[in-house]
């Protein structure tokens, strides 16, 4: 039963093939005439008889791209549906209309559509990725009297290992908070009389003045606000933060500031066109008899919806 279902799928997609095939010397016709000679629009083909372009008359083309060739059209080389065992692993066509809107297919071995990935770009231009990382804690400090060294026969301590009297000493933390976005690293120390506010206009600062940082920054109180210095899905960067302390007296274990970034990455860059990263994605499901099982779209965020 399974040979046949396969020998009826082959003899229907060479009957299809064919009939392409055939049609390859036709062309669309145009609804006029010049001089007697009917007008038409031209297909080109590739090597493997697969269309490539279709040029109009009023000079606008339509693309289409194969394999490897997708990432100059702005391709996806990666499957978002994440194969093998969220779905199939597929071969990618990229195609590309008059208007320059990108479009992207993923078939099986079967011929069967698998996913279909569109960019999030509405036509409003590109922008850029954005994110923030607000800064929290308070300086420590710790007030601590000098080791007694020497006592007398009563148990009174005679000798400090200050050389003094016993007069108390206030330690206070010192230490550095890192913002890292895209691999590139920034960092702002912090000590006696900081605050989160100043830790968090040093950062910025740091930031602004690093010629390879992919990011400017602006601070309001202790949030610093990151927008990526160029547009479109690639911006929407990595971003973490970190902090530590560089106390060598022992009296602090942490460090007494920290950074926490809205996420995991930057957010907000689009494309107009492009499908670099987080396109919209469809995705198509098959039992094992090849019946279409349901379709599950991606929006916005993550999350597949049945």
């Amino acid at each position: 039963m399974f040979l046949s279902e396969l020998l009826s799928r082959w003899r229907h997609r060479r009957a299809n093939f064919l009939r392409f095939k055939r049609s390859r010397e036709q062309r669309h016709r145009a609804h006029f005439s010049t001089s007697g000679a009917t007008a038409a629009d031209t297909t080109a083909f590739d090597g493997l008889d697969r269309p490539v372009s279709l040029s109009h008359l009023d000079g606008s083309a339509s693309y289409a791209y194969y394999g490897s060739s997708i990432v100059a059209a702005g391709g996806n080389t990666t499957q978002q549906c994440g194969p093998p065992s969220g779905c199939p692993y597929g071969y990618p066509v990229v195609s590309v209309d008059e208007a320059g809107k990108v479009h992207q297919t993923w078939t099986d071995a079967f011929g069967r559509l698998i996913e279909v990935d569109e960019p999030k770009g509405t036509g409003g231009g590109v922008t850029s990725g954005h994110g923030s990382v607000t800064i929290s804690g308070v300086e420590q400090n710790v007030t601590v009297g000098p080791t007694c060294t020497l006592y007398d026969c009563g148990g009174l301590c005679i000798q400090y290992s200050d050389g003094g009297r016993g007069g108390s000493t206030t330690y206070w933390d010192q230490g550095a908070v890192y913002i890292t976005v895209n691999g590139n690293t920034d960092v702002a120390n912090y000590g006696v009389g900081d605050t989160t506010g100043s830790v968090a206009s040093n950062l910025a600062a740091s930031i602004n003045g690093d010629s390879n940082s992919p990011v400017t920054a602006s601070v309001s109180g202790s949030v610093i606000t990151l927008t990526a210095k160029t547009t479109g899905d690639p911006t929407n960067y990595s971003l973490s933060s970190s902090s530590q302390t560089t106390d060598t007296s022992g009296n602090f274990s942490s460090a007494s500031f920290t950074g926490t970034p809205s996420g995991p990455d930057l957010t907000g860059g689009t494309s107009t066109s492009g499908l670099a990263s987080s396109p919209y994605v469809t995705v198509y499901k098959y039992d094992l008899a090849g019946n279409l099982l349901g379709r599950h779209a991606r929006r916005a965020d993550s999350n597949l919806l049945v």
